[in-house]
This record gives structure tokens, C-alpha cells and sequence, in this order.
């Protein structure tokens, strides 16, 4: 693979999402019991959730939760609202996993197996934690094979969650950083389009999926996806589906026009690749009976041996944006 400089130099600040202010124009269907209140605090308090033990924060914006049982992110969504966005089980013992905020190390054909991810990332509770002014820090127990110890550090920045994932430099395997919010299904889920001479149809689809060993394009157009203007829509269907598209913000409608934005934030460390081919903002569809939508960025290819950080940021509010925004 050919890198340019940007990816062989160090990288002190790399935003991949519009750097611009973001502006609202008020939904109409907006019930009063969801307007955001006139204050909250914005620090992190100790709370239970479903009976494990758990921070949370509110603010005027958005309430979240973060389980040290899980060592994750279990609820995000608007204040008053016990329901949320995040698709996260009640139960540890569920099938379909712990849910949230989940946190791997890739490129995944550098796992041992295809699945599943290493107990230290999906299925452990939080070696420790700690709280720091505004931040939140979840540090994970170590998980071998040469990887590198995640951090997870959480912090309100106005109507933003940062949600930041720090690797230190024990590790001796190159590294990519995979962020997913596993979400219940959205109302819609529309994508900008990226159209190139790789991928004419603005996206692409990915391994392993159907048996999947590298990016193909989307010839034939699956069910999953329709095409609106320069955007796609993505519905789950009876298989599952996983689709690529260059780095970009992901917004999810809901009901009563409320939305779930996942962005892309700083990156810190030395990159040295980008698997994927460079469609480091995915989208997994469960299949239709699996209520399961997963909004997903990932970072580049860091370099063994050198700590690095990678941020995304996610944001909720009524009315429809017309930009979005990235930490600055």
C-alpha cells in the first residue's frame, strides 16, 4: 500500500468531520417532556444501573450512563428519556453480548480468530477507574497476544460526549482502533454518498460478511440500501449486512424528529496504514429479526510500540441539523 505523508508523519490533530458550528432549525413534533431542562450538572456521579455499579452524567442536552461492570458507555439519549438510543441488554447473560459502547483492537484478520473480540475488550469489567475534573477514565484490563492496554475516557463538552480511546505503548502488534455504538434501529439511517473511481456508488461493502476476504462494491445494490439524492438509506433486512464509506459523521432519526449523531475527533499517535482501503466509517445491519443497528469509526493503523489516542464524539438534539460539527 502506498501512504501519503499525512499518514507516515506524526499526527498531532486530525479531524475527519465538518469543523463548522452547528445550526437547528426546531422540529415540530417535539413533546414537551423531552425539552432539554434548564440546568444539569455536568460532572460524573455514582449511580446503579440494572444493578451493576455505574456513573452517570447529565446534562442540559443528554444523560449518560457508563457501567463499570462493562467497562462501557450503556445509555445515551435524551434527558427524561429512560429508553435512550444505545442497545445495551439488561442482562450480562444476554446472546447478543453486553451492547453499548464497544471498544476492539483491528484490523480484525489480525485476530486469532474472526470471532469473537478478546474477552479484555467485550466482555470484562473495568480494571479500575477514575474520575478527573469533567473526565471520566475506565481503564481495561490487559488482553495479550501483543495488544496494547485501552483506556476509555469520557467527557461532556457542551451538547457533546467526547468518548476517547487512549492505547499505551506496551504493545507490540500494530494497532487499529474500532469504536461501535451499538444502537437499537432508527426511524433513518441516511448516509452521504462518497463517490470515486474505486467506489462509483459512494460506499462499499465488507468482510467478513458472506464469507467476504476483502472490499467489494455494491454490485449488485443490496436490499439494505436505497439510494436518495447523493445519500443512502440503509434498512436491516433478513441477513445482515455491513457497509464502508470514507471517513464521515453518522446520523441516526428517530421518532418525534430527535437524532443520534456519531462524529470523528482528534487522533494522536503515528498511522501507518489504513485498512479497509480508507472506509473507516461503517455501518453493520443485523439481520431483521435482531433489533441491532451498529454506527462504527475506526481509526487508522497506529503503530506498535507508541501510545495514541483516537476520539469520537456523539451528540443529540430535536430539529434537523444542517451541518455537523467535530471536536475542535
Amino acid at each position: 500500500m502506498r501512504l501519503s505523508r499525512h499518514f507516515l508523519a506524526l499526527i498531532l490533530v486530525a479531524t475527519v468531520a465538518s469543523s463548522t458550528a452547528p445550526a437547528f432549525a426546531a422540529g415540530p413534533n417535539v413533546g414537551p417532556q423531552r425539552r432539554p431542562p434548564a440546568l444539569r450538572s455536568e460532572h460524573w456521579q455514582p449511580t446503579r444501573w440494572h444493578g451493576e455499579e455505574a456513573l452517570v452524567c447529565e446534562t442540559r442536552w443528554w444523560r449518560a450512563v457508563v457501567s463499570i461492570d462493562r467497562g462501557r458507555l450503556v445509555h445515551f439519549g435524551p434527558p427524561g428519556d429512560p429508553i435512550g438510543y444505545l442497545h445495551a441488554p439488561a442482562s450480562r447473560d444476554d446472546p447478543e453480548g453486553w451492547g453499548g459502547h464497544r471498544v476492539w483492537l483491528g484490523p480484525q484478520t489480525a485476530w486469532p480468530a474472526v470471532w469473537p473480540p478478546e474477552p479484555a475488550w467485550e466482555t470484562s469489567a473495568a480494571e479500575s477507574f477514575r474520575v478527573e475534573g469533567r473526565q471520566l477514565f475506565v481503564v481495561m484490563p490487559a488482553s495479550g497476544y501483543g495488544w496494547p492496554r485501552i483506556t476509555r475516557i469520557y467527557e461532556p463538552l457542551g451538547d457533546l460526549l467526547a468518548c476517547r480511546v487512549r492505547i499505551d505503548a506496551s504493545g507490540t502488534r500494530d494497532a487499529q482502533i474500532v469504536q461501535i455504538v451499538q444502537t437499537r434501529p432508527a426511524r433513518d439511517l441516511s448516509v452521504p454518498l462518497g463517490r470515486t473511481l474505486r467506489a462509483p456508488e459512494g460506499f462499499v461493502l465488507l468482510p467478513p460478511i458472506d464469507g467476504r476476504t476483502e472490499v467489494q462494491r455494491p454490485d449488485p445494490l443490496p436490499p439494505h440500501a436505497t439510494f436518495a439524492g447523493e445519500r443512502v438509506r440503509l434498512v436491516q433486512h433478513d441477513r445482515p449486512e455491513k457497509f464502508g464509506f470514507r471517513p464521515r459523521p453518522l446520523v441516526a432519526w428517530y421518532p418525534e424528529d430527535w437524532f443520534l449523531e456519531l462524529g470523528r475527533g482528534a487522533l494522536y499517535g503515528l498511522a501507518i496504514a489504513e485498512p479497509d482501503e480508507g472506509y473507516l466509517t461503517q455501518v453493520y445491519l443485523a439481520a431483521a429479526r435482531t433489533p441491532i443497528v451498529e454506527l462504527e469509526q475506526l481509526s487508522p493503523l497506529m503503530r506498535a510500540g507508541l501510545a495514541a489516542e483516537f476520539s469520537v464524539f456523539l451528540r443529540t438534539h430535536a430539529g434537523r441539523p444542517t451541518d455537523t460539527v467535530s471536536l475542535r
